[in-house]
């Protein structure tokens, strides 16, 4: 199958060019770019499930980032040569003189830190935290 994503039927109706790419093609080299299309959703999506609604408040799960090495010397034949997991989550990610540039945000988890509960327990709250800071190691970031 020929896959052109900026023709009429692709951009009429998606689903039929995206199924091919999931199943043939789930790395994708848009032709005359540097741009691709991963279009499977483990590929792309953290490993665990976060609940981001209270996040980042203590005792949540830190999300992870799953970065993946892909060889593209042969576009036809593109394969993964390695993965990592990172903690944290995806900023944004671009492409410079030929390198990847990926930005990742994490939060200190394993630091107990106080959130008020309104606006007369943020003094409180501030000095609390800077004492966690000033007692803090390393390893606790």
């Amino acid at each position: 199958m020929h896959v052109d994503l900026y023709s009429a039927p692709t951009q009429e109706d998606w689903y039929p060019t995206y199924q091919y790419l999931r199943d043939e093609q789930p790395v994708y080299r848009v032709p005359g770019t540097d741009e691709y299309v991963i279009s499977r959703y483990d590929d792309i999506m953290p490993t665990r499930s976060v609940d981001t609604s209270s996040y980042p408040y203590p005792g949540d799960v830190e999300p992870e980032v799953t970065l993946t090495l892909v060889d593209a010397a042969d576009p036809a034949n593109l394969r993964v040569l390695t993965s990592v997991r990172i903690d944290g989550t995806n900023v944004s990610a671009r492409m410079v003189e030929g390198r990847a540039r990926i930005v990742t945000t994490a939060s200190p988890t394993a630091l107990p830190f106080v959130y008020p509960s309104g606006p007369s327990g943020e003094d409180r709250a501030l000095e609390t935290n800077k004492a966690i800071i000033e007692e803090s190691t390393i390893d606790d970031w």
